[in-house]
């Protein structure tokens, strides 16, 4: 940071009309300081003279090693390891420092290991022709390497670009999975529980009446019941009230349940007490991944149990589903499903696993860092 001290007198100026970058004032008793933050200018004249630096440190490199093997090396191989240099200046710092490169391994190939030795001067033609083709190779190389340094730059950002842009669809399915519970639950779950409330009204009043028209109400009522039921368990899927309210532990213990009234299967969840607490957008990650898992496993699996289980251990998160079902095939092409827990695995930096058992079933393992 640069400061200048404003005081009464000569020694600070300011033209009128002058524009002055975004600044920090402090006051003090007797100065006035203004504080200018580094500029984005000074930040790539610092990398570009560093790569330019790398360069000469590079051929300098070079060229210890060359003097150092003079004994054991010709002199008909002026430019051996000098091409080294170059690629090493151009694949770090660009074309610039690449070029850099090349003009100092020409200038110590010329001075120190040409005819006439410790002279810039090169007299024999041959030697001549061979300088300009190293310096022809030596500027495709740098060339070459920097292409190459930005096609790399370019593959990153954009590998960097879509994972944002898959981060932002997830994230905004999550919100829209949020939002479709919170209707289901809140709007169309309630109109169906008022519409269930008024036909169990209306069967009472037809039955008290004896009219035969009870029954066909009476069908009606329990329609609405379990559409009401149908609405909560949707709701309950799409947005669960423990994974805000209480942490994924009550999650996953709402989904077992959840499971099992659905599929009419034993679900059962086992937390260890270290995996209390998980909050945050890894126990929303790792509750779709249990949600996924265990709906495969009741939907393709066929199974008569499963098992949902969370430990956690000092550096590591370990989220278990485990069924008793058919199995998955032993080699199968992997479904959105499958894709989309991994990535929610790797977007928390874990890993996901899914192997068959070897009696029967499959478990589906989730490890991620415990400082996610």
């Amino acid at each position: 940071m640069r400061a200048v001290d404003l005081e009464p007198g000569p020694r600070a100026t300011l033209r009128a009309g002058s524009v002055l970058p975004a600044m920090r004032i402090e006051r003090t008793p007797n100065a006035l300081t203004v504080r200018a933050p580094v500029t984005a200018g000074g930040r790539s004249w610092a990398r570009a003279a560093a790569a330019y630096g790398l360069a000469a440190l590079a051929v300098a490199a070079v060229l210890g090693i060359k003097l150092a093997l003079v004994p054991w090396v010709e002199h008909d191989t002026p430019f051996l390891l000098f091409f080294a240099a170059v690629l090493v200046a151009g694949w770090f710092g660009g074309l610039g420092p690449g070029l850099f490169a090349t003009a100092l391994s020409a200038f110590a190939s010329a001075y120190f290991f040409m005819h006439p030795f410790l002279d810039i001067h090169v007299e024999h033609p041959v030697q001549r022709v061979r300088l300009l083709l190293f310096i022809g190779e030596a500027v495709f190389i740098s060339g070459l390497a920097s292409f190459l340094r930005r096609a790399r730059s370019s593959a990153a950002a954009a590998a960097e670009e879509a994972r944002d842009l898959e981060h932002r669809l997830l994230l905004a399915s999550e919100q829209a999975r949020r939002d479709v519970g919170h209707d289901l639950h809140d709007g169309l779950g309630q109109y169906l529980a008022g519409a269930a409330f008024r036909a169990r009204l209306l069967v009472r009043r037809l039955e008290s009446r004896g009219v035969a028209e009870a029954e066909d109400a009476k069908v009606v009522e329990e329609l609405l019941s379990h559409s009401v039921a149908w609405a909560r368990n949707l709701a309950a899927g799409l947005s669960p009230a423990g994974l805000r309210n209480d942490g994924l532990a009550a999650a996953l213990g709402e989904l077992a349940a959840l499971t099992g009234r659905t599929f009419n299967v034993e679900c059962t969840f086992h937390g260890e007490p270290s995996a209390d607490g998980i909050v945050g957008d890894a126990a929303l990650h790792l509750y779709h991944i249990a949600q996924e898992a265990v709906g495969n496993a009741a939907r393709h699996a066929k199974p008569t149990r499963i098992r949902i289980a969370l430990s956690a251990a000092a550096d590591r998160i370990v989220l278990t589903v485990e069924d008793d079902g058919t199995g998955i095939a032993e080699r199968r092409e992997g479904g959105n499903g499958l894709h989309t827990m991994a990535y929610r695995a790797r977007l928390m930096g874990g890993r996901l696993d899914v192997t068959r058992l070897a009696t029967r079933g499959t478990a589906v393992t989730c490890f991620v860092p415990r400082d996610v």
